[in-house]
């Protein structure tokens, strides 16, 4: 069954009159992600009262331009007059800033709950690691993905919270005692058939639009015939036949969601041993948007460098000589599908022939 698909544009417009954008020493990815923690102030016109407070922001990076949001949760609500304090809210709003190498500086205008007023908000911050500490005050750790299957790693036991059909006649969980040690902790799936297919499958939560990162380990270890497969939403995106992997392999796919669930499956036939599986995970990965590192002609074609490419997207180059129309009556010129994450090139066939007096380029994602 075919499902419908949301698209979103990335956030550069090139026109040829352009340079290539330059490149930074500082890794997008360095800070991209959840940073949550603690932080304290003290109150305008109220001295003796600091105010703790905890804070979650969300930052995006690209090419050295921060954005994003945050909300600080537990805000000390007080009375101006008196300096009593009247309760708790929280004051939230948007951020953009700049970073270079580890040093960070976001801003925004936030509102305020306690009274409904509008505040400037500015943090600073050095980032070492996963940990950024500034003023005010402010020490932010980057929080870890959460695992959104049940008993991924199967340490239970048992399949709880998996499904089981098919033929799994000869699938059990396994202490090690039968075919060595797990990857990780004490057990791993052992996913035997006597005939034909078996089947072991979970549904989790989603959010449309959004990307999740599948991680899984897996191993044959009498390297035996076998068929392997992963399927989402029933599009296989990995499959191996007949596979020799006796030491574990780690395999990660992206997995696009159009819906608020997805169902994970994996599909496989051994008859005379097993196939092994541990420390399955699906984690939310903040999507970063594909960024144009570099343009070039060749002839009549146009070319691409693009950075933060994800495995198993689409990605559009459309092309418009009005820079004002909608994006409906933008023309598609070529068409990417990844098979990895990180860098690729784009090349627009014949994308200027005929001369057109102005073009514009826009890389759609799907």
């Amino acid at each position: 069954m075919k499902t419908s698909h949301r698209y979103c544009c990335a956030l550069l417009l090139l026109s040829l009159s352009f340079s290539p954008l330059s490149t930074r020493a500082q890794s997008d990815a360095a800070w991209t992600g959840t940073w949550s923690g603690t932080y304290s102030y003290i109150n305008d016109g109220c001295s003796n009262l600091p105010n703790p407070g905890t804070i979650t922001l969300n930052l995006y990076v690209s090419n050295g331009v921060v954005t994003g949001n945050g909300i600080e949760y537990d805000k000390l609500c007080y009375d101006l007059n008196t300096c009593q304090v009247t309760g708790s809210g929280t004051l939230s709003g948007t951020l953009t800033g700049t970073v270079s190498n580890n040093s960070i500086t976001v801003s925004g205008n936030w509102l305020d709950s306690c009274n409904g007023q509008i505040y400037p908000m500015q943090i600073g911050g050095t980032l070492s690691g996963s940990t950024i500490t500034g003023h005010p005050d402010l020490t932010l750790q980057k929080q870890a993905a959460t695992n959104l299957l049940v008993n991924g790693d199967f340490e239970s036991g048992n399949f709880s919270g998996w499904t089981l059909s098919g033929d799994t006649n000869d699938t059990f969980i396994d202490d090690g005692s039968f075919f060595g040690p797990p990857f990780s902790g004490s057990y791993e799936a052992d996913l035997g058939t006597i005939s034909s297919m078996g089947y072991l499958s979970q549904s989790i939560p989603t959010a449309a639009g959004a990307n999740y990162l599948l991680s899984f380990w897996f191993s044959n270890p009498d390297m035996d015939p076998n068929e392997f497969f992963v399927n989402w939403n029933g599009k296989t995106l990995f499959a191996r036949t007949n596979f020799q992997a006796s030491n574990w392999t780690n395999v990660q796919v992206t997995l696009p969601s159009s819906s608020t669930s997805g169902v994970l499956q994996f599909e496989f036939e051994d008859d005379s041993f097993v196939v092994l599986l541990d420390d399955v995970s699906v984690m939310a990965v903040t999507k970063t948007p594909p960024r144009i590192t570099g343009i070039s002609l060749s002839g009549t074609n146009l070319v691409l460098n693009v950075a933060n490419g994800l495995s198993g997207g689409t990605y559009y180059t459309c092309a418009s000589t009005n820079l004002a129309h909608p994006f409906s009556q933008w023309k598609r010129i070529a068409t990417n599908v990844l098979n990895a994450n990180g860098n690729f090139i784009i090349t627009a066939t014949n994308a200027l022939s005929g001369h057109p007096p102005r073009s514009f380029f826009m890389l759609q994602t799907q």
